[in-house]
């Protein structure tokens, strides 16, 4: 059975370990009191399940199923059984001295850097996604035949641009000056997304060979800014696009490969708040 070690790492039976930072899993386990939550485990195909504020089963590819996780009350979560368990450390060392393991947990490691802020954008606080996020899931939908992966994926890339110029205080404040506030920096990455649709259809179907970034949309929504502040925006926009494209890696949704199929993000409440 998979087991949870104090605080925050997690063993399959087939003894793949999975550390992750311990905000990340409390953040975790008091959302799956809302709904069940998936956590990617450090190897990008593990899948750790949480529910009911604790962990319940993990998924293991290699034996293609659910192992549910042992009942054992709080020993699982017991500080003083720590010590005990983290047999993983004594380990380490000789378990890295083969480079080539060296290398696959070095791929690991990035992995779960991109998992956990992956779950840290998915656990924010709903009292900040209400104070600064003016992008909405309905800005991607008209009828429910919208309701497709690619059009979530570009509701994230919005939300994950708005969060890049909003971080840049410099950025913000130049804007302000020229009249543009929160509700139209939301409104402009809702716009630029949809405008990404057409060059990742053109990637995917192989018309193109690079998904192009570019500044004609800024200037048409932004006429009057200037070209300083064209380019800033633009550096934003890519930078936004590194940050999404690198989370897809471990995510499971595949909304780029299963583009046309439904997502039920769009009809769960808790993203509409």
């Amino acid at each position: 059975m998979p087991k949870e070690i104090y605080p925050s790492s997690y063993i399959c039976d087939c003894g793949m370990e999975s550390h992750h930072s311990e905000n990340t899993i409390q953040e975790l386990k008091e959302k799956s009191r809302r709904k069940p939550q998936i956590l990617i485990g450090d190897d990008g195909e593990h899948e750790i399940k949480f529910e009911r504020g604790k962990m319940v089963a993990m998924y293991c590819p290699e034996e293609q199923r659910e192992i549910p996780a042992p009942n054992r009350g709080k020993s699982a979560h017991d500080p003083q059984q720590a010590g005990r368990l983290s047999l993983s450390a004594k380990r380490r060392k000789s378990k890295y001295e083969d480079k080539e393991t060296v290398a696959k947990m070095n791929d690991r490691r990035r992995k779960k850097n991109i998992a956990e802020e992956l779950a840290q954008k998915i656990t924010e606080p709903e009292e900040w996604r209400r104070r600064k996020s003016h992008v909405r899931p309905a800005d991607f939908f008209q009828t429910n035949q919208d309701k497709i992966k690619l059009n979530w994926f570009l509701f994230e890339f919005a939300l994950q641009l708005e969060s890049s110029v909003w971080q840049d205080q410099g950025l913000r404040e130049r804007l302000k000056g020229k009249g543009i506030g929160e509700k139209e920096i939301g409104a402009f990455c809702v716009s630029y997304a949809k405008h990404m649709k057409a060059e990742i259809i053109a990637r995917v179907s192989g018309k193109t060979q690079n998904v192009r970034m570019g500044y004609e949309p800024i200037e048409a929504y932004f006429p009057t800014i200037g070209d300083a502040l064209v380019d800033r925006l633009l550096t934003k926009a890519a930078e936004a696009w590194d940050s999404q494209t690198e989370v897809c890696i471990v995510c499971p949704t595949r909304c780029i490969s299963e583009k046309e199929q439904r997502a039920s993000m769009f009809d769960d409440p808790w993203y509409g708040e």
